[in-house]
């Protein structure tokens, strides 16, 4: 979708992290709270890093990678995920540069 909000990571190289098989702390200087992320919370991070992604793309590459048996509830979890980054302000919309604010 080409108006489809794209979401990034505004400062993963300053979120320190230390991981373990199914978890990830993640602490973040900005705000100096400390957040335990599962394997999808820290995937998503990851991705958005990597990318400005909108949900569906992101959606997409995260149901290739999971393949969960339940899509509409890993997709619900997803939007939960989602949800909870941005409130910690982990992740934010994405604005390219001369785009209007």
């Amino acid at each position: 979708m080409a108006d489809e909000l794209l979401w990034t990571v505004p400062n993963w190289d300053e979120l320190l992290q230390e991981q373990w098989e199914d978890e990830t702390l993640l602490f973040n200087p900005a705000s100096g709270q400390t957040h335990i992320l599962n394997l999808v919370g820290i995937t998503v991070l990851e991705r958005l890093a990597s990318r400005p992604s909108s949900v569906t793309d992101l959606a997409q590459g995260l149901l290739t990678t999971f393949a969960p048996d339940d899509r509409r509830v890993f997709l619900e979890s997803l939007w939960q995920h989602l949800a909870q980054l941005d409130e910690l302000g982990l992740i934010e919309p994405y604005q390219p540069y001369g785009s209007p604010t």
